[in-house]
């Protein structure tokens, strides 16, 4: 028998209570049990493109009690969409999406009847009244988003206690009758799974529409610079950072008073295709190459938190999906952003001119760093970079995670190339767990010896996550 779990949260919380010695009596731990529930169950809001979930926040809203547990909302921007032009293009996505699905509701159904021809015809029939029922789905999500696009600033006024605004492309499922897909029955409305077009192979051949990243994500930047100024988006597409959508839609926007951002990029292809995935990152990198990013972060003039997370490196050729010299400029006199407290980045190259100058000109502020996978482009040392850093720096923690690599070595196996570096833990790595990561934090707040000094060098092969070569001396590398 497994032993009961209160989530962290929750015994946090009824820590908090104990330690006030307010739960005295039978009474007075009811009501306070009841309140830890209520802090648990509203600290995050989800809400997404239908009036069932339009009417839960604004209900939540006009609650004072409520509206005040609120500290962050996630804004589900996936969508019940299929892209589709007609009846037989919907049967057609619906029959790839769901094939095995509908192929066990056509086998009880055909036990059930045990005539091929009245079984097929069922089958039709309920096809039509999903679709009859998919259109309007659709429909009330269009009316929907163009409201909570519109509102939204409005909507969040009632939560004072709010501090961060998220948007993503969720894959959970939500609690909409028919998005519960759990069992196929007649006449249900249970065959269309919000977002799940973008998560299956076929996503491929979807044309993608930067409105559907852009929009929402515009509309909670206006959001948080009225209010929680704090913005994490979580599944962003690159082209919303092309010139055209840059121009028209966010060169404009005002974000002076944001002082929290949270980037993290989708760009992994849904089928696990790694040429796709490969092609979508070397495009990113021609994107964000053109500058558009960088001219968004430096608005952002306040800002004490940036996370910028490019999801992997390109299982193609290695490399990442973004140069930091196409995001910072080389020399940073005074720091981008004076008040910089927090700075992570994951998954990026860097020349070590760059990153050096990044971390210097925001010395006397920052109090946080976190770096994981992240390759020095050209080739360098890690190692006298951050030993030249640790004593300017005034670091209060620090978080290295994947690998740190500081070279790119061609035809090192088979004609593959191969990234040197070191591996940190924390990510998905067939090494055995490594404690370099939790010393070189500890080095970069506290000083002492740097830890990648004698620590020996990792190969990553390129093109196959199976080929990893460890225990590399660090001087046999050239």
């Amino acid at each position: 028998m497994s032993t009961p779990h209160l989530p962290v949260e929750i015994h946090d919380i009824i820590c908090s209570h104990i330690a006030r010695e307010d739960l005295h009596s039978y009474r007075s731990a009811s009501k306070h049990l009841a309140d830890i529930g209520a802090q648990y169950l509203f600290r995050h809001l989800t809400f997404y493109a239908s009036y069932a979930s339009l009417d839960r926040i604004v209900n939540i809203g006009n609650r004072d009690g409520l509206a005040r547990l609120v500290e962050t909302v996630i804004w589900d921007t996936s969508s019940i969409s299929l892209d589709v032009a007609d009846l037989d293009d919907w049967k057609t996505k619906i029959l790839s999406l769901r094939c095995q699905e509908l192929e066990e509701l056509r086998s009880r159904w055909y036990r059930q009847i045990q005539n091929h021809d009245a079984c097929e015809h069922r089958v039709q029939r309920y096809l039509w009244e999903e679709y009859e029922r998919y259109k309007k789905l659709v429909a009330t999500e269009r009316d929907v988003q163009t409201l909570l696009l519109a509102n939204v600033t409005n909507l969040l006024v009632p939560f004072s206690k709010l501090k961060t605004i998220i948007i993503e492309k969720n894959e959970d499922d939500h609690e909409d009758e028919y998005l519960d897909m759990e069992v196929l029955e007649p006449r249900s409305t249970k065959l269309v799974k919000r977002g799940m077009l973008h998560r299956y192979l076929l996503s491929r051949h979807v044309p993608y529409k930067p409105s559907t990243d852009l929009s929402p994500f515009v509309a909670a930047l206006a959001a948080a610079q009225k209010s929680t100024h704090q913005v994490e988006a979580r599944t962003l597409h690159y082209k919303i950072f092309s010139q055209l959508e840059y121009t028209q839609h966010l060169q404009h926007i005002n974000v002076s008073h944001i002082t929290h951002l949270h980037l993290r990029f989708a760009l992994l292809d849904p089928s696990s295709n790694p040429q796709d995935s490969s092609l979508t990152m070397i495009n990113c990198k021609h994107v964000l190459s053109q500058g558009h990013l960088r001219a968004f972060l430096t608005k952002f003039t306040t800002l004490q938190s940036l996370v910028l997370d490019l999801e992997a490196r390109s299982p193609g050729n290695g490399r990442a999906p973004v140069n930091l010299q196409d995001l910072f400029p080389r020399e940073q006199e005074d720091g981008v952003w004076p008040h910089l407290k927090h700075l992570a980045i994951y998954h990026a190259d860097t020349p070590a001119s760059v990153i050096t100058a990044l971390l210097s000109s925001h010395a006397s502020s920052l109090r946080s760093l976190a770096l994981g996978d992240v390759c020095l482009d050209p080739p360098a040392s890690w190692e006298p970079i951050f030993t030249d850093l640790q004593p300017r720096l005034e670091l209060c923690s620090a978080s290295f995670s994947h690998f740190l690599f500081d070279a790119r070595v061609e035809g090192f196996l088979r004609g593959r190339s191969a990234l040197m570096g070191w591996y940190c833990g924390g990510g998905e790595s067939v090494e055995a767990l490594s404690s370099l990561g939790p010393r070189l934090a500890e080095f970069m707040v506290k000083g002492g010896v740097c830890p990648l000094s004698g620590e020996r060098k990792t190969a990553r092969v390129v093109g196959r996550a199976e080929d990893w070569v460890g225990e590399r001396s660090a001087c046999s590398i050239t």
